[in-house]
C-alpha cells in the first residue's frame, strides 16, 4: 500500500511538473523592433493607434486581384472608420461604393466622399432616423442623399415606415432589401415574403424604388469543421455552407427577376460577402457585389484560409511606465515567490501606458496578461496603467514600446490620432469619423 501511495505521488509530482508553463522569451521581430525605435525618437510618449501603410496596399492589391469586374468590391466603413482611411481605401481599391452601419455618419461620408459613390446601409435604421438625417441635410443634401443612399428594409413595418416618409418629404428613396442566406437575423426568409415586400415597393412608384438585396454571409466562414469526412480538407464545410448560400441567394434572385421584373431595372446592387469569405466569390454567380472592410487591417480576430495573404496593418502601441522585478501579490506576499517558481513567465511584472483594449500583445513575445488585476476588454479605457507580466529573459526596460494588434478596426474609435507608418518612419496623421453616435 505504502509503494502505491509513493507511487501516486511520485506521479502526481510528474504531472504537475508537466503542466508548469514553460518559461517564454522575446523572440527577434526586426519589423516591430525597427518600429520601436521610430516611435522613441518621433512619437508622442502616449497610447497611439498606428496603420502601416505599406501592409494596407498589399492588402488591397489582393482584394484588387481576387475581386475583378464584373464582381464589384463594397467598402464596409465600420470596421475603417476614418474619413482618410476611407479615401484612401477608395482610390487604392478603385471602388466608389461604400456600406455604413451608423445614419448619423451618412452627412460626413456624403460630405467627404464623390457624388459618383454608392452608400448602402448594412442595418435597417428606423425611419425616425432617417428623418432626422433629411432634417440636417436640407434640400439640397435630401436629394443627393437620396439619389446615393440605399435604404435597408427587413420587414413590411419598416418598409411602410419609409413609405409614410417619403410620401411626408416629397422624397424618393432606394429601397434595398435584406434576405436570409441563412445567417437568420432577418429579412426575407422566403419567396412568399419577398413578394409582399417587392409588392409594396411596387404600390408607391412615386417615392420607393427597388435597389437591390443584401445577403449576409456571415455563418459562412463558421461553419464547424468536424462537418467533414475524414478524406476532405479542413475547408470543406466551408465550402459547403458557401455552396447552400449562394443557392439561397440565386433562388431569391431569380424570382425577384422573374416575378417582378419591372422593378429589377436599371443596375440593381446583389450585395453579400465579407471579409472571411470575399475571396470566394466568383463572376457570373447570382451575387455581384462583395462587400469587405476588416480584412484591410486585419484586426486579430479576422482568420481563416480565406484571408490568406492578407497581413496585420492595424497596431497600437503604448510605453512602458514601469518596470518592477519579484513583483509581490497584494494579501499573498508570502505565497508570490511560489507563485513566481510555478509560472516563469510571472518574474518581472511590467506597467504600460493605458490598456483595457481588446486587443493582444504582439511584441515585446512572451509577455502575458495577469489574469488576477486584468481588466476585462473595453471596460477601463482613460489611460491610467495596466500589468502584464514576463520571464526574467524580458529585456524591456522603462520608456520603451509594447504593440497590440487590436481584436477588431473599431479600436480606431477608441483614438483622436492614426499615426501613420510608411516604410517604418511616420508619415502624417488620419482622424477617425468626427462623431461617435
Amino acid at each position: 500500500m505504502r509503494r502505491l501511495l509513493l507511487s501516486i505521488v511520485v506521479l502526481a509530482a510528474l504531472l504537475a511538473w508537466q503542466a508548469r508553463p514553460r518559461e517564454l522569451a522575446p523572440e527577434p521581430q526586426p519589423w516591430f523592433e525597427s518600429l520601436a525605435r521610430e516611435l522613441a525618437e518621433h512619437a508622442p510618449r502616449r497610447p497611439l493607434i498606428l496603420i502601416d501603410l505599406d501592409r494596407l496596399d498589399a492588402n488591397l492589391a489582393r482584394v484588387r486581384e481576387r475581386i475583378a469586374p464584373p464582381l464589384r468590391l463594397r467598402i464596409v466603413t465600420k470596421s475603417l472608420p476614418s474619413l482618410g482611411l476611407l479615401r484612401y481605401v477608395l482610390e487604392g481599391s478603385g471602388t466608389r461604393r461604400l456600406m455604413a452601419f451608423h445614419a448619423p455618419f451618412l452627412p460626413a461620408l456624403l460630405e467627404a466622399t464623390g457624388p459618383e459613390v454608392d452608400i448602402l446601409l448594412g442595418k435597417p435604421v428606423p425611419a425616425g432616423a432617417a428623418a432626422e438625417l433629411y432634417d440636417g441635410l436640407g434640400p439640397q443634401g435630401g436629394a443627393e442623399a437620396s439619389r446615393r443612399v440605399q435604404w435597408l428594409v427587413h420587414d413590411p413595418e419598416l418598409l411602410a415606415e419609409y413609405a409614410a416618409l417619403a410620401r411626408e418629404r416629397g422624397l424618393t428613396l432606394r429601397i434595398n432589401v435584406e434576405i436570409d442566406v441563412g445567417l437568420h437575423r432577418g429579412g426575407a426568409r422566403d419567396t412568399e415574403e419577398l413578394s409582399a415586400l417587392l409588392a409594396a415597393i411596387r404600390d408607391e412608384p412615386r417615392h420607393l424604388r427597388f435597389s437591390g438585396f443584401m445577403g449576409y454571409d456571415g455563418h459562412v466562414a463558421h461553419a464547424p469543421s468536424a462537418l467533414r469526412w475524414p478524406w476532405e480538407e479542413a475547408r470543406a464545410p466551408v465550402d459547403r455552407a458557401f455552396r447552400r448560400m449562394l443557392g439561397r441567394y440565386a433562388a431569391f434572385r431569380s424570382f425577384a427577376e422573374r416575378e417582378h421584373g419591372d422593378l429589377v431595372e436599371g443596375d440593381p446592387t446583389w450585395n453579400g460577402g465579407g471579409s472571411r469569405t470575399y475571396a470566394l466569390y466568383e463572376p457570373g454567380g447570382p451575387v455581384d457585389d462583395v462587400a469587405l472592410g476588416g480584412g484591410l487591417v486585419m484586426p486579430s480576430s479576422y482568420t481563416g484560409f480565406t484571408l490568406a495573404g492578407h497581413e496585420p496593418a492595424l497596431f497600437i502601441a503604448t510605453p512602458v511606465l514601469k518596470r518592477i522585478e519579484a513583483l509581490p501579490l497584494p494579501f499573498l506576499e508570502s505565497l508570490s515567490a511560489a507563485w513566481r517558481w510555478w509560472n516563469p513567465n510571472r518574474a518581472v511584472a511590467f506597467y504600460v501606458n493605458g490598456g483595457g483594449w481588446a486587443a493582444d500583445v504582439v511584441h515585446p513575445t512572451g509577455l502575458v496578461r495577469n489574469e488576477l488585476v486584468d481588466d476585462p476588454p473595453n471596460e477601463n479605457l482613460v489611460p491610467t496603467l495596466s500589468l502584464l507580466n514576463g520571464s526574467s529573459a524580458q529585456t524591456l526596460v522603462e520608456g520603451e514600446w509594447v504593440f497590440y494588434r487590436p481584436r477588431q478596426g473599431d479600436a480606431i474609435f477608441q483614438f483622436e490620432e492614426i499615426h501613420l507608418v510608411r516604410d517604418g518612419k511616420l508619415v502624417g496623421t488620419w482622424s477617425p469619423f468626427p462623431r461617435r453616435y
